[in-house]
């Protein structure tokens, strides 16, 4: 892939972020093990494959992965959240 070529390219180059700034799901799970990093310490995810706004997709991929299902639910959190502060936002202006 892209990323891999890349960062063989750079290598010698570039600082890498902590796995905190880039967890890649669905293989979350074993980084996340080994590294010590909860998810509360996550700071970006990166959903590789089935995308969280995809429900179809999403069914069938996180029947067997539990940290998936917990990524996508945190994604919707996020984004409920966001729609919720940018209505809001939007009334309030429509008040004034």
């Amino acid at each position: 892939s892209d990323q891999y070529i890349l960062n063989h390219c750079f290598e010698k180059k570039i600082n890498y972020f902590p796995l905190a700034y880039n967890l890649i799901v669905p293989k979350a799970e074993k980084p996340l093990t080994s590294s010590g990093f909860t998810m509360v310490d996550i700071k970006m995810l990166h959903f590789v494959g089935h995308k969280p706004w995809n429900l179809k997709s999403n069914f069938v991929a996180t029947q067997n992965n539990l940290t998936q299902i917990k990524f996508i639910q945190l994604w919707y959190k996020e984004y409920i959240d966001f729609l919720k502060h940018s209505h809001l936002k939007h009334i309030y202006l429509l008040n004034k």
